[in-house]
């Protein structure tokens, strides 16, 4: 069996687990904050992630352990993407701007690479900075990368020793919120529509208890 066709049952297993995940957790929200299944789904109790290692766009190393303390919307692709990924960082631009003051101090939005080699520091630096020069961005080495997208559910397929370098890379569009543990607090579905998922992220933030 090749590797593509493996990655291609991979990627399929991982959203048929996250199609069982979205039906449990719509379930489970009777005693937990409900958002429209259309929106995407909030998990009543957030889910680990566990530790990790990435790079920032400043070439600095990113854990788990620096990330907390806040929320953050986050959203997996790559700096090439034709489409997805440049609507995607687009509406957490908008989001963004729709947040009060203080929900805003409360939440950090951030953007994970899953292209490293094409996907330079300086690279991600300059592509998240067109849309707001505060996003993180991140990216890391391919095993780190695949261990953290299956903890969170991301699928993604990097062709392997691709003929054009103008490659696709095939990736899940649902942005993620985790929680200021970093956990898995919820999952939100594409399209997005802004004003929405705003709505849906301030009631889980008012709704959250202090740890």
């Amino acid at each position: 069996m090749n590797s593509l066709v493996i990655k291609s049952t991979t990627i399929l297993t991982g959203i048929a687990a996250l199609v069982i995940g979205f039906r449990l957790a719509v379930v489970q929200q009777n005693d937990s904050v409900v958002i429209s299944e259309d929106v995407g789904i909030v998990y009543p109790q957030a889910r680990e992630i566990g530790d990790f290692e990435l790079i920032d766009s400043d070439n600095q190393s990113i854990t788990a352990e620096r990330l907390q303390g806040k929320w953050w919307l986050v959203y997996f692709g790559f700096t090439f993407c034709p489409d997805a990924c440049p609507v995607a960082l687009g509406d957490m631009k908008k989001i963004k701007s729709m947040l009060t003051e203080k929900t805003a101090d409360k939440l950090g939005f951030a953007f994970i690479s899953v292209d490293p080699d094409r996907d330079t520091p300086a690279r991600l630096k300059e592509y998240v900075s067109y849309f707001d020069p505060e996003f993180l961005a991140m990216t890391g080495d391919p095993a780190a990368l695949e261990e953290l997208a299956g903890k969170v559910g991301v699928v993604f397929i990097v062709p392997e020793n691709p003929e054009d370098e103008n490659y696709v890379v095939d990736h899940s569009t649902f942005m993620l919120l985790w929680n200021p543990q970093v956990k898995l607090k919820a999952i939100l579905k594409a399209p997005h529509k802004p004003g929405q998922v705003t709505d849906a992220i301030v009631k889980i933030i008012s709704a959250s208890k202090p740890a």
